[in-house]
């Protein structure tokens, strides 16, 4: 004798699987459409279509695990299920707080946009990897975390890793700077292996 479950329940798992289906479908045809890329390949180099096609993927898989996840667990969380359910959770404030007006920062949002026209400015003269470093560690200090030796390592890091990615594997031209900050974009070009 076959148990078939309740219809509320078909209706729930229905609910939870359909963004994850049409986020499915969408990625299908993108990908589709990413593997009609016309290019001339060159001898050592991605194509345009790999970035493309590594995203989606990534966002199929994860729709996949998602959609088969919901399927095979009865879903009492409510429409959307764990993951929804996870981040409504976290965005939703606590209903005693919810009348209580939040701190505003009116300067500091003002001073964050300075710093983001400043970096533009300062990029081609700077260099990528300075201007970067130096626009994260503001930013950081301007979002009122004051703790420098973990400011200047993450904003380190963070450039050099934005600067190998998009110079190495993206194989984007990058701004090195006038001299003699050209001189330390094309040291740590050398450090890398970025040609």
């Amino acid at each position: 004798m076959k148990i078939t479950p309740p219809a509320s329940q078909i209706s729930d798992r229905l609910r939870a699987v359909a963004p994850y289906a049409i986020v499915l479908f969408i990625a299908g045809g993108l990908f589709w459409l990413a593997m009609h890329f016309e290019y001339t390949p060159h001898a050592g180099r991605l194509g345009p279509d790999v970035w493309p096609k590594a995203i989606l993927v990534l966002m199929i898989a994860v729709c996949v695990t998602r959609i088969v996840g919901a399927l095979r667990r009865p879903r009492s969380e409510g429409p959307g299920g764990g993951l929804l359910r996870e981040v409504i959770g976290d965005a939703v404030p606590d209903p005693e707080t919810i009348g209580a007006p939040g701190e505003r920062y009116p300067g500091l949002l003002a001073l964050g946009v300075a710093l983001t026209v400043a970096y533009v400015f300062l990029l081609g003269w700077l260099g990528f990897a300075l201007a970067t470093a130096g626009y994260i560690a503001a930013m950081i200090r301007t979002g009122r975390y004051r703790r420098w030796r973990v400011i200047v390592p993450t904003a380190v890091l963070g450039s050099l890793g934005f600067m190998f990615v998009f110079m190495k594997i993206v194989y984007l031209s990058l701004p090195i700077g006038q001299p003699p900050f050209a001189t330390i974009s094309l040291g740590l070009m050398r450090l890398m292996a970025i040609r």
